[in-house]
């Protein structure tokens, strides 16, 4: 019931409902990455200013973020040809179970955040500018106008 949800929901989306400016800026500067898989550390600065502009209380380093995406970033590439709308999560890949694979590349960035408390906000934020397609941003914001009252 919630995945299907959280698919409906990012179709709404993306039709326009629920978007901030910073939000469509942050998708522009994406657009013009010299490498369209992965951010330079430059770029890092760029993805963690963007998750604190919505209050997700980011603070690993840019060279934490930076790494952390550096070492997934053969298993983000592995995902690049799903989405959120045609995924199906037990699939396999290199014979690794899909959800795995994105559950792993979410659960390390987000242990990157010392600030443990809003770890899973930022990481979804980040993950979502750089692959829109398969990773959500969910925060209490978020889920409290999809009327969801608990993660």
């Amino acid at each position: 019931m919630l995945y299907k949800a959280i698919r409906l929901g990012c179709k709404k989306f993306h039709e326009g409902g629920f978007r901030a400016e910073h939000y469509d800026e942050a998708l522009k500067k994406r657009s013009n990455w010299v490498d369209p898989d992965m951010p330079s550390l430059e770029e890092a600065r760029g993805l963690k200013l963007f998750a604190n502009q919505w209050s997700s209380h980011m603070d690993a380093t840019e060279e934490d973020i930076w790494n952390v995406l550096n070492e997934e970033l053969p298993t983000l590439k592995l995902l690049r040809c799903k989405t959120i709308l045609n995924v199906c999560l037990d699939e396999t890949i290199d014979g690794e179970r899909v959800s795995d694979l994105i559950d792993r590349c979410f659960k390390r960035l987000a242990k990157s955040n010392p600030r443990r408390r809003h770890y899973n906000t930022g990481a979804s934020k980040i993950l979502h500018i750089i692959y829109p397609e398969i990773f959500v941003m969910w925060d209490g914001e978020i889920r409290s106008r999809y009327g969801y009252p608990r993660y």
